[in-house]
């Protein structure tokens, strides 16, 4: 059976040392290593500037520095075909990821594992969740959501 590709795209940080790559959290490298047993899987990240703790064992990974270089990552996916998108939480990285996806038509998934009032609200005071809440909205219209807590 053929893999379909899916691309990953998440806010978390990975680092890269030659061809291997590591990341602080476990989620950020059991979730793309769990999709690839049935997914050809691509993951964009934020860069690392230390050496994380977990390898992720994954082959195609692209490391951004910045949001330019994040989205330029996005903008080159578009060359594979019968792609899906997976973001990994609403975040203003996700967030203008989404906005490019959606101006170009691909299948979005979007994968949110707490409660993001709360967090944007503990980040930024009262004004949090309204923020968020606007994010949540526009990123939830098309998107096929997958929901943990």
């Amino acid at each position: 059976m053929e893999k379909k590709p899916l691309i990953i795209i998440g806010n978390e940080k990975v680092f890269k040392s030659d061809s291997s790559f590591y990341c602080d959290r476990y989620d950020e490298k059991s979730i793309p290593e769990g999709l690839s047993k049935y997914n050809e899987i691509y993951y964009i990240a934020r860069s690392l500037n230390k050496k994380g703790d977990h390898k992720v064992n994954l082959k195609n990974i692209k490391v951004s520095k910045n949001i330019f270089l994040f989205i330029y990552s996005i903008i080159k996916t578009f060359k594979i075909s019968d792609a899906s998108y997976l973001l990994i939480s609403i975040t203003p990285y996700t967030f203008f990821a989404y906005l490019l996806l959606f101006i170009f038509k691909k299948r979005v998934f979007l994968y949110l594992r707490s409660n993001g009032y709360e967090e944007y609200k503990a980040i930024f005071g009262f004004v949090g969740p309204w923020v968020y809440h606007v994010m949540f909205k526009i990123v939830t219209f098309r998107s096929n959501i997958i929901t943990c807590q």
